[in-house]
C-alpha cells in the first residue's frame, strides 16, 4: 500500500488495516471487533492511542526498523533539521507502520 492509497481510507479502514498487520483476523469494519491470537476481541484504537502504537511498534522486525524510522521522520514536521519522531502522533505512527509493513507477507 502506498501513501495515496492509505490517505483515501476512512478512519475505520485504517484501523482495520493496522489490525490486520498486527495479526488480527475475522475483522468487522463496524464495532471494532475481530480475533487476535492472544484471545483479544476488541481492536485497539490504534489511530488515537499511543499505548496501542507502542505495542504495534514492537512487531516491527529488526530489518524494517530503519525503514519505519525514516518513513515516520518524513511524516513528522521538521524543526531545525530534526524530525523529532518522538513527537509523532498515533495517526502518524499508524501510517508509517502500514507504509513500512504493508509490503510484507501479511498482504
Amino acid at each position: 500500500m502506498n501513501e495515496q492509497e492509505y490517505d483515501k481510507l476512512s478512519a475505520d479502514e485504517k484501523r482495520i488495516k493496522v489490525a490486520e498487520l498486527c495479526g488480527w483476523y475475522d475483522l468487522k469494519l463496524t464495532g471494532a471487533v475481530g480475533r487476535h491470537p492472544s484471545g483479544k476481541l476488541l481492536i485497539p484504537d490504534y489511530l488515537n492511542d499511543l499505548n496501542a502504537c507502542h505495542e504495534l511498534e514492537k512487531l516491527i522486525p529488526e530489518d524494517k526498523e530503519l525503514e519505519y524510522t525514516v518513513t515516520l521522520s518524513c511524516l513528522v514536521n521538521y524543526r531545525d533539521g530534526d524530525a523529532n519522531i518522538w513527537r509523532a502522533t498515533a495517526e502518524q505512527r499508524c501510517k508509517a507502520f502500514v507504509l513500512t509493513m504493508g509490503e510484507t507477507d501479511h498482504e
